[in-house]
């Protein structure tokens, strides 16, 4: 007993580690490549990040995601999302998983995402959490929280986004009053040309330090995509490919922690209403 109890610690304490900022964080191998940042990329991903970058898809689309932290058992996280059209908006429902039985932390979210006017769109999620420790064996906490982000197309070339997730600080423990982190991102892209594009994130997590991304991003040529970033806090180095094959996006990444190591993802994403 005392024996699963010290394992459910030590995994608690490296998912927080590897976390590093706890619930929110960015998430798809795009955001990855691109040094973290995620506030204007639209994408199947923008369920995750910054909803309201679900206005750039089209149809019904869905996506599956796998990411290995630092490649240490348990500190595999992995996700689901579909997204639809909804009247003038959007709908997406997602999942992201992360641990194993010893420590499991998942989150349910249901987004919706609008035009609010020709250069601004707008999106909100509600999450459900859910938080195991050696099943349900050590404790168990479930919480709700909130986020909203804009999305403003300031001309064709320049977008700027604002995302706030958690603004109710919801509590996640009595104990030491933990809760779940209050993130506020802003950030922007730049299109050079038709085929380079650069990006730059920064990201506030109320009780820690700035976290700043910045990611380039090149098209090879149709349907092939290099990309490239830097992040502080935690300090981490990018680099992935995207290929886009008759409506299925395969997206890979990698990131490299001078301390910790490597980490790498991998996305599979389908638009049933694409033209073959």
């Amino acid at each position: 007993m005392r024996r699963a109890l010290a394992i459910s610690i030590v995994l608690l304490l490296a998912a927080q580690a590897a976390r590093a900022g706890g619930e929110k964080s960015s998430i798809g191998p795009r955001s990855m490549a691109l040094g973290g940042t995620y506030l204007v990329n639209q994408d199947i991903w923008a369920a995750f990040n910054n909803q309201a970058g679900l206005l750039g898809l089209q149809g019904t689309q869905a996506g599956v995601y796998y990411h290995s932290l630092f490649f240490v058992d348990g500190l595999g996280e992995q996700g689901l999302v579909l997204s639809s059209e909804l009247g003038n908006g959007r709908v997406a429902i997602n999942l992201n998983s992360f641990g194993l039985s010893t420590f499991k932390d998942e989150r349910y979210g249901l987004a919706y995402a609008m035009r609010l006017s020709d250069v601004l769109d707008m999106g909100i999620q509600l999450n459900y959490h859910s938080t195991r420790v050696q099943g349900d064996r050590y404790g168990n906490r479930s919480s709700l929280t909130t986020e909203i982000g804009l999305i403003a197309h300031l001309s064709d070339d320049l977008d700027l986004g604002v995302h706030l997730f958690n603004p109710s600080q919801t509590l996640l423990s009595e104990y030491e009053d933990e809760r779940i982190p209050t993130v506020l991102g802003l950030g922007g892209a730049y299109d050079f040309s038709d085929k380079l594009k650069v990006l730059m994130d920064f990201n506030k997590d109320i009780d820690r330090p700035m976290q700043v991304g910045s990611g380039i991003e090149y098209q090879v040529s149709e349907g092939i995509y290099l990309r490239g970033g830097v992040s502080t806090a935690p300090t981490f180095s990018s680099f992935g490919a995207g290929f886009n094959i008759a409506g299925v996006d395969i997206d890979i990444a990698a990131a490299y922690h001078n301390t910790l190591g490597y980490s790498s993802q991998i996305s599979l994403s389908y638009n049933f209403n694409a033209q073959n």
